[in-house]
């Protein structure tokens, strides 16, 4: 399943090398369904995970789910890295992917 993780560009790079999530003292590491770039300079690790690894910690009306991975305190997990992007580049790739009807088609739908 592809996740994403907001974080610095420092630590994007280190995760990219080592292929592992480090936690900060905390017994999980945080992922997302989208890149909410909530955490860090706006630098996302989208990464490829099995949904079986995946816990389900908060679900939002918009339809993001956020999860975490259980690796104990200080510990680390390993994980597949996609890629490393910026939250406005992936909201300008969602964009071209899924163009926003412009005023015309908006006014085609109403008259059908």
């Amino acid at each position: 399943m592809r996740v994403f993780h907001s974080t610095t560009k420092d630590r994007a790079e280190l995760i990219r090398l080592s292929r592992k999530l480090v936690s900060a003292g905390e017994p999980d590491v945080y992922v997302s369904s989208i890149p909410n770039g909530d955490y860090g300079d706006g630098t996302v690790v989208e990464l490829d995970i099995p949904k079986s690894r995946l816990m389900l910690d908060d679900e939002f009306p918009d339809g993001r789910q956020d999860y975490r991975l259980p690796c104990g305190s200080g510990g680390s997990v390993s994980v597949q890295v996609v890629r490393v992007i910026q939250r406005a580049q992936w909201l300008t790739e969602q964009q071209r992917k899924h163009p926003a009807p412009n005023k015309r088609q908006l006014q085609q739908g109403k008259s059908r």
